[in-house]
């Protein structure tokens, strides 16, 4: 008996010979079929199939790992990382005790050394400094008041000094009580009245002050490849009909099928593993899909970023009977507030000077939706980090601004002392050619008088002499 030491169909065991050990593997029967371990998550439509030739999945969910041990359903739940949570709160809080202490020393005036800070006279860089204060006090809308603030998950501030205080007790209470309720205290969120639409992110050109209203004209969906013809109740694949090329968006894949004789069903299946176990990339998996008799393709990305082709050329397509045109998959197209949003794949985005600017939404939806609502809150992580955007951004920033007009400034101090140098050169001049005309003419006095001095001399004494 011969066991392969690894798993999955592409570790099978093929036993041959020749010659005279022809007779030796005569006979020989397959005891436990080679086969890929597969797991479903979600249900219905949306369910998502994945196979591989380990029982460990470690890459579906990020940071969680699974072992296929035994068939039939299972609930995961993951739980949350307190610690790591409570470590990094503090060191928010940490980092903004460093900020109200950088802005205590430098936007004050030292009575005793008779000195101001650089920012003392900076009372819009303050007042902005302040913003960020208040917004970090600010309750959250749409959250019940155990639940909608700083205070309520164990951080307060001194009204004195500034400083936040954390107290790890109640912080821990709270996340062990409602974990995804404290994240919403800081995420942005949005409550829906159709599950198909749901909330995706804003920023801070969104409006949140209304409800916005969403209309689903056309859902997205994926690039699919369907069957031209039924395929055979038994399909016998050898070396003439094996080979298959398929293009994923962009990307080609060619595999190989068994030798063998397949139900449709079970074609359906082995091709499933042989793709997958071809394809690793996750956004280029391919679903295969087996009704009334006839086979499907289906990529994993919605909208027509995705594209699914089989190669003409491929052998196996001759008893696969799958369509040979490249086929894409649908955007979603929808309204928000009445107007046109862009959509991209099941991402529907709202347009730049409407309320809903910066607004993206998932639409999940597979049929068209009217009218439905949707509620959006801004965390407090968004109402901070506007503010601080409102002092640090590279445009319109009170920071950047108060450069910009220090700068301009010194510009014109600069232009300044030059112009009056340049009146200074010019006055030295001036100055110093009436200081050699006065010269001159001093000099030309002396000389006069010298002369004069000598005949009124001579006269003297020429007047003695008679």
């Amino acid at each position: 008996m011969g066991t392969s030491s690894a798993t999955g169909t592409a570790s099978a065991i093929t036993v041959s010979g020749s010659g005279a050990l022809t007779s030796t593997f005569t006979g020989l029967s397959t005891l436990q079929s080679a086969s890929d371990a597969q797991v479903k998550i979600g249900s219905g439509a949306g369910a998502l199939l994945i196979t591989q030739s380990s029982n460990t999945f470690s890459d579906v969910l990020p940071g969680v790992s699974m072992t296929a041990g035994t068939m039939g359903a299972a609930t995961i739940t993951v739980g949350t990382d307190t610690a790591s949570t409570i470590t990094s709160v503090k060191s928010f809080v940490t980092s903004y005790n460093d900020l109200v202490q950088f802005m205590k020393d430098n936007a004050s005036y030292d009575v005793s050394t008779n000195k101001a800070g650089a920012l003392f006279s900076e009372g819009d860089v303050r007042n902005r400094f302040n913003s960020i204060t208040q917004s970090l006090l600010t309750s959250v809308n749409g959250r019940p008041n155990g639940l909608s603030s700083l205070v309520s998950v164990g951080i307060s501030i001194d009204r004195a000094t500034g400083r936040l205080a954390l107290d790890q007790g109640v912080l821990a209470d709270k996340l062990a009580a409602d974990a995804d309720g404290v994240g919403r205290i800081f995420a942005n969120g949005g409550v829906s009245s159709d599950s198909g639409v749901r909330f995706g992110l804003l920023t801070d050109k969104t409006q949140t002050t209304s409800p916005f209203t969403v209309d689903v004209i056309q859902p997205s969906f994926q690039p699919s490849v369907n069957g031209t013809a039924d395929v055979d109740a038994s399909t016998v694949i050898d070396a003439t009909n094996r080979d298959l090329s398929i293009n994923v968006n962009g990307r080609d894949y060619a595999v190989t099928l068994a030798s063998g004789t397949y139900t449709g069903a079970q074609l359906a299946t082995h091709l499933q593993a042989v793709l997958d176990q071809k394809i690793t990339t996750v956004s280029d998996k391919v679903k295969v899909g087996f009704t009334a008799n006839r086979l499907a393709l289906t990529g994993a990305v919605y909208g027509t970023a995705g594209t699914v082709q089989v190669a003409a050329a491929s052998t196996a397509n001759s008893v696969l009977r799958l369509a040979v045109n490249r086929t894409y998959g649908q955007d979603v197209v929808g309204n928000i507030n009445g107007v046109a949003a862009t959509g991209a794949g099941q991402s529907l985005a709202g347009i730049a000077g409407t309320a809903a600017e910066g607004l993206r939404l998932s639409i999940t939806a597979t049929a068209a939706v009217s009218g439905a609502t949707l509620t959006v809150t801004k965390g407090l992580a968004q109402l901070a980090g506007e503010r601080v955007k409102a002092m640090t951004d590279g445009t319109t920033g009170v920071l950047v601004q108060k450069q910009d007009s220090i700068s301009k400034s010194i510009d014109t101090l600069t232009k300044s002392i030059t112009a009056a140098d340049a009146r200074l050169a010019l006055r030295r001049i001036r100055y110093q050619k009436q200081f050699l005309a006065m010269e001159t003419s001093i000099q030309k006095s002396n000389s006069l008088s010298g002369y004069l001095a000598g005949q009124i001399k001579g006269f003297e004494n020429a007047a003695k002499g008679a």
